[in-house]
């Protein structure tokens, strides 16, 4: 019979080592589950909507180094669709013009419609 402290160290290890892999992917879910825009896009090309989801988390993290600009959004359409998705919302306040462009990335891809 194991020791009880070899089995609590084993189920430690697993604790440990689970939580980083179910993380990940339940991540990029969830990101695209809050973002609907995202979601619409993922489901008509998931390759492009990863490479915009990563340029979104770069503005967000401050990887990007923002430039002067407008928070003004002159098209109802896409201050609607910034506004309906909250990882849009985080990289707005960031970088305007950097997020903007990452929406129009998303409708010129088929997602937003």
């Amino acid at each position: 019979m194991p020791r009880p402290s070899l089995v609590l160290a084993c189920l430690l290890a697993v604790c440990l080592l689970a939580p980083p892999l179910v993380g990940a992917s339940a991540a990029t879910d969830l990101r695209i589950q809050l973002n609907p825009v995202l979601a619409e896009l993922h489901e008509k090309d998931p390759a492009k909507a990863a490479a915009v989801m990563d340029e979104l988390t770069r503005i967000i993290e401050g990887e990007r180094s923002p430039e002067p600009a407008t928070r003004a959004i002159e098209n109802p359409e896409e201050r609607a669709l910034i506004r309906g998705n909250p990882l849009l919302e985080e990289a707005w306040r960031i970088d305007p013009k950097a997020a903007l462009e990452q929406l129009r990335e998303i409708v010129a891809a088929g997602g937003g419609s």
